[in-house]
């Protein structure tokens, strides 16, 4: 079943990494089906611009295609990158985040 979705997924999208859950946590996995990214988010949305949003001990944050965290987790909720900008919700107040995490209109 796990096969059959990867199939679907790369056929229509631009990314080749597929979030994938595993006794109860999400990584991440290439188009043969290796891991890339070990399981060991709480919650993982799918890859937008490169990044995609994991959440940590109940914060969110964003990882690159190598795992890397490129931006820390800090956030109440995260959704992907589109045309540059992601929506969080940051101490309670919904604003916009650039990939390097610098806040629009922020200092």
């Amino acid at each position: 079943m796990i096969f059959l979705r990867l199939l679907y997924w790369l056929g229509n999208h631009s990314c080749s990494l597929v979030k994938v859950r595993w006794k109860g946590k999400y990584g991440y996995v290439d188009s043969n089906g290796h891991w890339v990214i070990a399981p060991c988010f709480e919650m993982a949305h799918h890859f937008s611009e490169g990044l995609a949003a994991v959440r940590i001990d109940g914060k969110w944050g964003y990882v690159d295609t190598l795992g890397t965290m490129v931006v820390a987790p800090q956030f109440d909720s995260a959704e992907e990158f589109h045309e540059g900008l992601a929506k969080v919700v940051l101490q309670g107040h919904k604003t916009y985040i650039f990939p390097s995490g610098k806040v629009l209109g922020g200092a």
